[in-house]
């Protein structure tokens, strides 16, 4: 059962850029385009989509905005809060058990194990952590190449979902 929502996903700090760069400061203009789409297609309520931002991912795009002095890129993050409504979660953390797999720490460090590409990410690798952990969650939205790619990253998070009775995650791009 899936629930009020359709489909439930998150969203990471490298498609929420482009998504609110109206100015295609940081991200090329076909970038730009193609995350205003996603956003379009989410705000709408039509399509009821509930989107997640997880305090990582915010805390990202927040030093983004103040290292590139853009503040535009948190009052697009507001415009699109007011669009979506109560179909944006801010600030999501998971719910923590007491299970290995669905400890947080246990789950990060088997997608640090997996993939040493998000050791030198770490940021990557807590924003995927939450979405994994996440019950309702069944999309999760990047740009970042190594992380859409990697085969063994998506069998780990999938088994560890399944472990924890939770429905598959798609890890998608922006299309």
């Amino acid at each position: 059962m899936r629930g009020r929502y359709a489909s439930v996903c998150h969203l990471d700090t490298s498609v929420l850029i482009p998504m609110f760069d109206e100015e295609a400061r940081i991200e090329s203009r076909d970038v730009v385009r193609v995350a205003h789409r996603l956003r379009y297609n989410l705000s709408k309520s039509r399509y009821n989509h509930k989107a997640k931002i997880s305090i990582i991912t915010l805390g990202e795009l927040t030093y983004i905005a103040l290292r590139e002095n853009y503040p535009k890129l948190i009052d697009e993050l507001n415009n699109f809060k007011n669009d979506m409504g109560e179909r944006l979660e801010f600030l999501f953390v998971p719910r923590l058990f007491n299970n290995n797999y669905r400890n947080f720490v246990d789950v990060l460090d088997k997608l640090l194990s997996c993939d040493y590409r998000l050791r030198e990410e770490p940021v990557d690798a807590l924003i995927l952590t939450f979405a994994v952990l996440d019950k309702e969650a069944d999309v999760f939205y990047t740009t970042t190449l190594h992380i859409l790619r990697s085969i063994r990253l998506k069998e780990t998070i999938n088994s560890i979902r399944e472990e924890c009775g939770f429905k598959k995650l798609n890890i998608k791009p922006l299309s």
